[in-house]
């Protein structure tokens, strides 16, 4: 019973509403739900408008918000219409529910939550006013929608067998939103932006000692709230993407479609998911993928001239910690390490993986440069010998490598001075390279990256930090220069994106730094104040 002037939801559709004789309140009886875990029962009840749209299947959708703000859920609801549409098709399993509700609730606290057929948001990640919001909460929108309906059915239609395979939940919701949002948006070239708010994330956290693995023994409900971090979320999408890309979309689609249909309303463990894979490609991913899920860290692979002339290089993988280089008691595991390479003449298709601790591997006697981790798709850092590192500040001046390549090798950079693996003089040197760059996430991860020395130099002589901060006015002076205050009607995506990069704010710790010709009205355009940029993450719920 509810009072007849509030909106009723649940799960399933409205099947009836019986007033009471006073007029007063009224009964809300709802359809009979599917199998479902208890978890996923929600009720709302409230005073709400809404929008309501139809997929191609037949499926009612609608977005529910407070009184008078229905159209800012405009955005949302079209992007859920079509998420639904393209995951029907790549799960080849139709959404099961006959609607959808995403609701706009102020102050919840979780952020979202999955509930099967009336997934619950907080205002900031459901409603977006055209004429007021930023383009980073547009893409936050998009994110969070799709993440949350890719729940419903990784989670809801097969439910994970106990917490300490969470991981299948949240790491697969995690890059499944990533990619609706790139299927719908391909102008955003999103792939890129994952790097730094879910890739650089789980690398920082996972090269902690204090980490703890994908896969975490869950002994009691208490423990439950520990494995709600960056390492179920950020590293289990990393991990994903970098089997995604070792067995090729469309194979990896067949055995998710296979696991699917085998477990739908049951639950079902990381081992069920390893084993539909394996049975659709023929690989063996348990012991391709155990190591990632079953161990705490990552590797680093170091590059080292075998002296031969055959192009051959020695690499040897050993666990990055950023604390410095392990000792031989916290160096014992082995990663299958798929090392894609790229040369000037492009990546190379054949699979190249380190499996052992060292391994002599063949690259092209005549190329020009040499890039491992091809689009940053694989979970671990790459330490070049000098001669590569030169011949990628040439390949990098010249513009022959992609986007996420450029701003994975800064980030590898800074990674391996700061935990003693390299020097930081290489990681200043190869930022030379990077004067004309055009693309916003790299600038994000560089100032991320100065940042970070900025703060370790605090204590070092004056000259020290004068010669960085003359360094740094170098490197952002130009594009400080170029974005004035004047805003193009037509200013493409990525130079709007510039102006919000997230660090560059007027408060930054590294705003003393610049001194005129660049103004604190030019920074504040850099900063595109007010407002900046945010990591996507959905809060302590789904």
């Amino acid at each position: 019973m509810v009072p007849t002037d509030r909106v009723a939801l649940s799960n399933m559709q409205v099947e009836k509403e019986v007033r009471s004789e006073d007029g007063k309140t009224k009964e809300v009886v709802f359809g009979v739900s599917p199998i479902m875990s208890t978890y996923l029962l929600a009720f709302v009840v409230g005073e709400l408008d809404y929008i309501e749209g139809h997929t191609s299947d037949g499926v009612l959708v609608r977005v529910y918000t407070p009184l008078g703000e229905s159209e800012k859920g405009r955005f949302a609801l079209d992007v859920g219409i079509k998420t639904l549409t393209i995951l029907s098709e790549y799960f080849d399993e139709k959404y099961p529910l006959p609607k959808l509700d995403m609701v706009a609730i102020p102050d919840f606290s979780a952020g979202a939550m999955e509930n099967w057929g009336l997934v619950t948001y907080r205002t900031m990640y459901l409603l977006y006013d055209e004429k007021e919001s930023s383009l980073d909460a547009k893409q936050n929108i998009a994110y969070i929608v799709g993440h949350e309906l890719a729940h419903q059915w990784f989670g809801n239609l097969v439910t994970m067998e106990w917490w300490t395979d969470l991981w299948l939940n949240e790491g697969f919701a995690t890059w499944v939103g990533w990619m609706v949002v790139d299927k719908i948006f391909p102008e955003w070239n999103i792939w890129t932006q994952f790097l730094i708010n879910e890739q650089h994330l789980g690398l920082k956290l996972d090269g902690m000692r204090s980490s703890h693995p994908i896969e975490v023994d869950v002994k009691n409900p208490a423990e439950i709230g520990q494995v709600f971090d960056a390492i179920s979320y950020s590293k289990g999408a990393c991990i994903i993407r970098m089997l995604v890309n070792f067995l090729g979309f469309d194979i990896f689609l067949k055995g998710v479609r296979s696991y699917l249909k085998k477990h739908k309303y049951g639950n079902a463990a990381t081992k069920d998911l390893w084993a539909s894979l394996s049975e659709a490609s023929g690989q063996n991913v348990p012991e391709f993928m155990n190591a990632w899920t079953r161990r705490t860290g990552y590797p680093v692979v170091t590059l080292e001239s075998t002296g031969s002339h055959d192009g051959s290089l020695r690499a040897t993988q050993s666990r990055f910690l950023a604390s410095g280089r392990p000792q031989s008691d916290d160096d014992k595991e082995l990663w299958w390490v798929p090392l894609a390479p790229t040369t000037d003449a492009g990546p190379e298709t054949a699979q190249v993986l380190l499996k052992e601790r060292q391994a002599t591997i063949p690259f092209r006697k005549d190329r020009k440069f040499l890039k491992l981790n091809t689009n940053q798709n694989g979970f671990y850092r790459v330490a070049y010998p000098e001669e590569d590192l030169v011949h990628l500040k040439q390949a990098l001046a010249s513009k022959q490598l992609g986007d996420s390549d450029r701003v994975g090798l800064v980030n590898d950079a800074f990674a391996l001075a700061f935990g003693g693996y390299s020097s930081t003089t290489n990681a200043l040197s190869l930022l030379q390279a990077y004067r004309d760059e055009p693309n916003f996430v790299v600038w994000d991860d560089i100032y991320s990256s100065l940042a970070t020395l900025n703060s370790l130099l605090s204590e070092q002589p004056e000259e020290v930090r004068n010669r960085l901060k003359a360094f740094i006015r170098s490197l952002f002076g130009p594009l400080a220069k170029r974005l004035t205050w004047s805003y193009p009607e037509n200013e493409s995506f990525n130079d709007t994106s510039l102006r919000g990069v997230r660090q560059l704010l007027l408060f930054s710790p590294l705003l003393y730094l610049f001194n005129p010709p660049i103004s604190f009205f030019s920074l504040a355009v850099i900063a595109g104040y007010p407002g900046s940029r945010s990591r996507r993450r959905s809060g302590g719920g789904g």
